[in-house]
């Protein structure tokens, strides 16, 4: 039990913290009050103000002016006494807010990879297709799968049994030879609204619905779940062409996969995991410029090769890796990529690319640096390429960056959980 002295010190201090409160309302809400109320208010701060000047105050004097205070400023103090969370952590959840904006705009900006144009430097979103009810994992691997690597599961089912078919763009559309999807909404983190791609596959005559986000491709999925043979859809597309898989559907080509769904099956049971989250370091080239062989990150919107035939220009964030500055001049010879009339030197990636070490492709002669034809980069501007070269459609495609647009340099991977997880190479 504490003792009445003890018991007479706390009260003081709740008294003196009261005082505080109700000086607080008196001052910020004088010209709201009713004037017999703020006279009320005023003589009860007063009294219980004075008693504790008191060296001789008792504990029931000091309870009776505690508790006049804390009815009249309970009844003036509106969204200020008597205390409740927003009241009182506004003003710091304000300031944390500036503080992390600013760490962000200035520092450390957050960034997810959504695609593999880097692997396996970096990741995007992958997937991992389950052909099984024994592959899939259970309920406590799921809620582990999903906090260490971010995965969501996503499982689709037969609305009746039937051969499953698959509509592909055709070769006049926007993506020939890849399977025909829509655009779509979607929320993000169950708020934000973001584009999503909407594929619709037919089970028999039935539709069978997938959404998923705007960066991931299905094709991969397919490829795994139906053709494991097969290394990529393009050998899918290959195949069902020479045995006349694909035909016409209302002047659309489709895929005809001879599988046959029985009804409640899955038509599609997979995970996809979370790209790559990593933290960009915004500082760094405010003191020196960008070194070749460094992950840099840029905006496109002032890209000139990524605009729209309409002029719109596509707004994103990108990732690359910067194998070129004004002056220097590429080429690609077989794996190798070559800078200057030399093997590019600068990051292990570019040694691991040319000897096709581990998951690293080697690089590929396409676009501007296709048949060994070479590009000299001019003032002013870099050329950014991919780690994942046959899969990456950068400085190659869509041209050169402005030095001026680049924002950081990726700095740590903090997400997912896995071995890529540290300071970004």
């Amino acid at each position: 039990m504490f003792s009445k002295k003890t018991q007479l010190k706390k009260k003081l201090e709740q008294a003196k913290e009261l005082v505080r409160l109700g000086q607080k309302v008196y001052d910020y809400r004088c010209d709201l009050l009713d004037p017999q109320d703020l006279t009320e208010l005023r003589d009860a701060i007063d009294s219980l103000n004075n008693l504790i000047k008191k060296t001789d105050v008792s504990a029931d004097e000091l309870k009776k002016a505690h508790d006049r205070l804390h009815n009249i400023a309970k009844k003036c103090g509106g969204t200020i006494y008597p205390l409740n969370f927003w009241a009182e952590n506004t003003e710091m959840i304000v300031v944390a807010a500036i503080l992390a904006l600013g760490i962000r705009t200035f520092f450390l900006q957050p960034f997810t990879i959504p695609t593999n144009s880097m692997y396996p430097s970096f990741y995007g979103m992958t997937s991992e297709v389950y052909t099984s009810k024994n592959e899939k994992p259970n309920l406590a691997k799921r809620i582990f799968r999903s906090i260490v690597l971010g995965a969501n599961n996503y499982e689709v089912k037969a609305p009746t049994t039937g051969e499953l078919t698959i509509p592909l763009f055709s070769p006049k559309g926007p993506m020939p030879g890849y399977i025909r999807f829509e655009k779509a909404k979607g929320l993000r983190w169950f708020i934000l609204p973001t584009p999503m791609r909407l594929y619709t596959f037919y089970v028999g005559d039935h539709e069978v619905k997938v959404k998923v986000p705007w960066d991931f491709p299905l094709e991969d999925v397919i490829t795994k779940a139906y053709y494991p043979e097969l290394e990529s859809f393009g050998q899918v597309i290959e195949q069902a062409f020479k045995s006349k898989k694909i035909v016409a559907l209302d002047g659309q080509p489709i895929i005809k996969t001879g599988k046959t769904i029985e009804k409640s099956q899955d038509v599609l049971d997979f995970d996809i995991l979370a790209g790559d989250t990593l933290f960009v370091n915004r500082m760094i080239y405010h003191f020196r410029l960008p070194k070749i062989g460094e992950p840099i990150v840029f905006p496109t919107v002032n890209i000139e090769g990524m605009r729209a035939p309409d002029g719109t220009p596509e707004d994103k964030y990108f990732i690359k890796r910067l194998v070129g500055i004004g002056g220097d001049i590429l080429q690609i010879k077989e794996s190798t990529l070559y800078r200057n009339g030399k093997p590019i030197e600068g990051a292990p990636a570019f040694d691991l690319n040319t000897k096709k070490i581990d998951d690293y492709p080697g690089y590929v002669g396409m676009g501007a640096l296709s048949d060994e034809r070479t590009v000299e980069i001019p003032k002013g501007y870099f050329y950014a390429m991919g780690d994942n070269s046959p899969y990456s459609q950068d400085s190659r495609s869509w041209g050169f960056v402005p030095e001026k647009e680049i924002i950081g340099r990726a700095a740590f991977i903090f997400y997912p959980f896995t071995k890529r997880w540290g300071i970004a190479k």
